[in-house]
């Protein structure tokens, strides 16, 4: 058993036991800074944890001042996942905080013990189709061929 699986709250283990072949489920786990550590050095303390979580996951917002091209990752995941149904889900752990982004919005909860770095699950229906075009805005906005997938520009 993985550090990530023995420490992660149950709920989020669980994610792991997929029933369909057309759902992807991916995990990342690790014991850094985290997000909320992160936000929480460049804006001066910022409590509670699910407050950092919220500023993290706004567009352009970054820790890394000065760096072109940072701060979208997670908002465009969070976009991905709403515009993915109902299946669609991605969970953000992170000190003492909770993110959870479905189709119907982002959840925010505070839990008792601190996580150590970020846990992030994220789960993907394949039988739904995303238009990265609607989520960015214009094919502009992030290069053309990383988020040309089988064509969806062209649609």
């Amino acid at each position: 058993m993985s550090l990530c699986e023995s420490r992660a709250p149950q709920r989020f283990q669980d994610s792991a036991n997929a029933s369909s072949r057309n759902i992807v489920q991916l995990a990342v786990c690790d014991t850094g800074i985290g997000i909320v550590g992160s936000v929480q050095q460049s804006q001066n303390n910022i409590r509670p944890d699910t407050v950092a979580l919220k500023l993290a996951l706004q567009q352009g917002w970054s820790s890394k001042k000065g760096i072109n091209g940072q701060g979208n990752g997670l908002y465009l995941i969070q976009q991905i996942v709403r515009a993915n149904g109902e299946k669609g889900r991605l969970v953000i752990i992170s000190g003492c905080g909770v993110a959870q982004v479905t189709e119907r919005g982002t959840d925010f909860i505070s839990i008792p013990n601190s996580w150590p770095g970020t846990s992030i699950s994220l789960t993907l229906d394949l039988q739904r189709e995303v238009n990265m075009k609607e989520i960015v805005g214009h094919p502009d906005f992030l290069e053309d061929d990383l988020w040309e997938v089988d064509g969806v520009w062209d649609q």
